[in-house]
């Protein structure tokens, strides 16, 4: 009778093989290689974390009664409608790609929202408009560049974008008649892929259009949309970072925020015929990270990040004086916005034991009420 020795590197090469095989999952697009299998504890742990929800402001609804969120419930982030606080979740849309800015028309005859959305992560940006009373979406932009929303006009009748149609690589500006069917109206051909459309005047006259360069480098330039002429504002022998920048009411001025000669980005007021700048919250030593400009013009509503903490202030645009606003948790801010009552202001925010949740400020009583509650997974 023969024997036969198996030696032990055939041995160590059978199992290698076999565990190899045994180790090699196809998990849709995804291929698992010599990978071993995770315990199952140490799954059902994780998931727990992977299934934390959030919700974070869009914008208000029509009536301003209500909000827009966006959360996710299955795989990517859709927006909901909220009715009250506390109300359901009522989902919107249902698309398998996330949404990007959300803005609800300024006209109340338009009952819906211009939301932009890409296909597989190409970053194509398409601009639609979604029709609530249908349910149906209206592709405003070609199907095929880069197109980035840059918001309404005032009456809600225009909207303007950025788009990289003529070359493929620089972004131009661009309008839509939102009522008509007419196609885009090119506005200024520009150059390099930064440019955004930082403000619109509320007569529609003017916009303020930023050259973003880098985290350390922006421009600002006001243009003309009748004449479709620009010019830069303030340009500084050093390069400054702008942010945050409205059109005051009248539209002589803007309020921005701008690191301009200090260690942070600090409020401003810009006084267009002069070219004058008069600093506002030069005694807070901490970032202004956002704004937002009351209807009437009469409140600017600005957050601070405070050691990683972010703080709500208010200012008074006519004393230029301000003051915190009460009762906001620590944490980290999100978007907010005011509603069209200039008292409702509608945040969102996160604290170090929950997730990101939408909250209203009700900015004369100081009452602080929680819209959302999401589920942090057990």
């Amino acid at each position: 009778m023969k024997k036969y020795v198996l030696s032990i590197s055939l041995l160590a090469a059978f199992s290698a093989s076999t565990w190899a095989q045994d180790n090699r999952k196809e998990i849709g697009n995804l291929v698992v290689d010599g990978i071993p299998a995770l315990p199952a504890d140490l799954l059902e742990r994780v998931d727990q974390y992977q299934n934390v929800r959030g919700a974070s402001f869009a914008d208000w609804d029509r009536d301003g009664n209500g909000l827009f969120i966006s959360t996710r419930f299955a795989e990517v982030p859709q927006i909901h409608h909220v009715a009250a606080p506390g109300a359901d979740r009522r989902q919107i849309t249902f698309f398998k790609e996330p949404l990007g800015a959300v803005q609800v028309a300024p006209d109340k005859k338009q009952n819906g929202f211009l939301y932009s959305r890409d296909i597989g992560g190409n970053e194509n940006y398409q601009i639609y408009f979604f029709d609530l009373g249908t349910g149906q979406s209206r592709l405003l932009t070609d199907g095929k560049s880069r197109n980035n929303l840059q918001g309404w006009n005032e009456a809600g009748t225009q909207l303007a974008f950025t788009s990289n149609q003529r070359n493929g690589t620089d972004l131009d500006l661009y309008s839509l008649d939102f009522k008509s069917n007419a196609k885009p109206t090119m506005l200024a051909e520009l150059k390099g892929g930064g440019w955004g459309v930082a403000d619109w005047s509320d007569d529609g006259k003017q916009m303020i259009l930023a050259n973003y360069k880098s985290i350390n480098e922006s421009e600002l330039y006001r243009f003309d949309v009748a004449a479709r002429k620009m010019e830069r504002l303030h340009p500084t022998p050093t390069p400054v970072a702008y942010s945050g920048v409205n059109f005051t009411k009248d539209g002589k001025g803007l309020f921005l925020t701008s690191d301009e000669g200090t260690e942070f980005q600090t409020l401003r007021y810009y006084d267009l015929a002069t070219g004058k700048q008069t600093p506002l919250t030069a005694a807070i030593n901490w970032d202004v990270e956002g704004t937002d400009l009351s209807k009437d013009g009469s409140k600017l509503v600005f957050s601070t990040n405070e050691g990683g903490y972010y703080k709500l202030y208010v200012l008074d645009t006519k004393t230029r004086q301000y003051q915190p606003v009460p009762n906001i948790p620590k944490g980290v801010i999100g978007n907010f916005k005011l509603n069209d009552d200039n008292q409702q202001l509608a945040v969102s925010f996160g604290t170090p034991t929950t997730s990101s949740d939408v909250y209203v400020v009700n900015l004369a009583t100081q009452a602080l009420t929680r819209w959302t509650t999401s589920e942090v997974g057990g």
